[in-house]
């Protein structure tokens, strides 16, 4: 990034241009999955927040 943050204005631009769609997807699915396999449970609230990390060393 540098040494200079980027402007309000200059993160708005970037995450504008970007196709949210395929990432809506992909959330979508692990959400599936993991409710599928009981990790999440049944929950009252319309939303939930999930972190996620990129990085996979081993797989399941």
């Amino acid at each position: 990034m540098g040494p200079r943050k980027p402007s309000p204005d200059s993160i708005a631009r970037i995450v504008d241009s970007m196709d949210s769609e395929g990432l809506r997807e992909a959330l979508s699915e692990i959400n599936h999955r993991l409710r599928r396999n009981k990790v999440l449970d049944e929950s009252p609230w319309a939303l939930r927040f999930v972190a996620l990390d990129g990085h996979e060393f081993f797989s399941q």
